[in-house]
């Protein structure tokens, strides 16, 4: 098989340099695609919370509704000394029994700060999306961010 066989070749012959889609996509457009597809993704990671050291060696001397780090139960995995904390129980609502919830339900000290996480993790991806779409799209370079 010719490995030529499909590339679009230029006057002198040889293959494209960059492959033969590179004069049909616009890289400042691909920018702000990339970019929306970013900031539309799920982002978790306001929900995690420190896992407390004292309690991860059964030394803590505060009740969980008191440390300001998280006791988590053995039933959540706890990855990198963190836990992620349920969504659904931030907000009153976790039914999970059987088998039990994954995720770590905080106590109500720790949920009024992952509110606060949340709600301001909200106002920057909302913050980058207008300055992204308030931009012309060819000042926006592949890979970067809007300055």
């Amino acid at each position: 098989m010719d490995p030529s066989a499909g590339v679009i070749q230029p006057s002198n012959g040889g293959p494209m340099p960059g492959g033969p889609y590179n004069q049909m996509v616009n890289p400042a457009n691909m920018a702000v695609v990339s970019m929306n597809n970013i900031l539309n993704v799920k982002d978790s990671r306001w929900l995690q919370l420190e896992v407390c050291r004292e309690f991860q060696r059964n030394k803590c001397t505060r009740p969980d509704t008191e440390c300001k780090f998280a006791h988590p139960p053995p039933n959540v995995e706890v990855q990198n000394g963190r836990v992620t904390a349920c969504y659904d129980s931030i907000k009153g609502r976790c039914n999970r029994e059987k088998p039990p919830c994954k995720y770590f339900h905080p106590p109500q000290h720790l949920k009024d700060q992952l509110l606060i996480n949340g709600r301001n993790h909200l106002a920057l991806k909302n913050a980058l999306m207008n300055q992204i779409q308030g931009l012309p799209a060819s000042s926006v370079m592949p890979g970067t961010l809007p300055m």
